[in-house]
């Protein structure tokens, strides 16, 4: 049985503690926020992630559920008016953004320029014997901080240390936080 899930997706960043379905899952009990099931395989070409083994309480999905999740407008920048749709069909839309087809705010990136304008600083921040420290703030996008990384940014720079924490979660080994953590609570939160 489908179980829809409502609410926002949890950050990929900050996710919940325990099973990541839980906060937009009807079903959850008190011991899903401590327990993080990993999905087990039904036999059937489904998967399950659930603590529970009682009827609808079971998520079950395939394996494209994984790799090409369903998307509506629950999902930051999806039409509200559109169909659930998978990850793989967007493109195949035709939406605009400016004719107005999407809600903003969002961000539109062209792969050919964010390669170019990777390389490009890259390459000149070489040229100039710095190692380069892109400020991660701006698009909070793991993504991209990978990206830098793997074109040889030498480090991230963030402003605060729960944005630091979303670089180390990316891979950033070598970190700068552009601000000081006054409060101890603030440090003690920093990854080790």
């Amino acid at each position: 049985m489908h179980v829809p899930l409502k609410g926002d997706m949890p950050s990929p960043v900050n996710p919940p503690s325990g099973c990541v379905f839980r906060t937009r899952c009807p079903y959850a009990l008190p011991a899903c926020a401590d327990v993080r099931p990993e999905p087990r395989d039904m036999g059937d070409g489904r998967l399950k992630a659930c603590i529970r083994d009682d009827g609808p309480a079971c998520h079950s999905m395939t394996l494209q559920d994984l790799h090409d999740p369903m998307l509506d407008a629950t999902s930051k920048g999806f039409p509200h008016h559109a169909p659930p749709l998978r990850r793989s069909a967007i493109g195949d839309q035709g939406w605009n953004v400016l004719r107005g087809d999407l809600p903003l705010p969002l961000a539109v990136i062209r792969r050919d320029a964010l390669a170019g304008n990777l390389r490009w600083m890259q390459d000149f921040a070489a040229a100039h014997g710095v190692g380069l420290a892109p400020h991660g703030k701006t698009t909070m996008s793991p993504q991209l901080f990978r990206r830098q990384l793997d074109e040889g940014a030498w480090g991230l720079t963030f402003a605060t240390v729960v944005q630091l924490r979303a670089g180390v979660a990316a891979g950033a080994q070598r970190c700068i936080v552009a601000n000081r953590s006054f409060a101890p609570s603030t440090c003690r939160a920093s990854p080790t």
